[in-house]
């Protein structure tokens, strides 16, 4: 008796598990769109133009410029994973 409850209730939490998924796909899938767009845009635009991105290294608010946009990436990671993590 009290383990026909208990495997009923890991197979609902299964369920529910799954479902989930099924409906945080849509945010996980955006977040990696969005993580990704940068890194892969900056490594298109140092083999296009070269001297274009060089700036972000030589001058200093470029690097500025840099640091603030990997802690934002970061940053944007945390909130992406906080919003699409869900306990059962």
């Amino acid at each position: 008796m009290i383990l026909d409850k208990i495997g009923h209730l890991i197979r609902e939490r299964f369920k529910i598990w799954g479902q989930i998924q099924a409906l945080t796909g849509e945010g996980r899938m955006s977040g990696i769109v969005l993580l990704g767009l940068p890194p892969v845009l900056f490594l298109v635009m140092f083999r296009v133009n070269l001297d274009y991105v060089m700036v972000l290294f030589s001058d200093p608010i470029g690097k500025v410029l840099l640091a603030g946009a990997v802690i934002l990436q970061l940053l944007g990671a945390f909130v992406i994973k906080k919003i699409i993590t869900i306990k059962v």
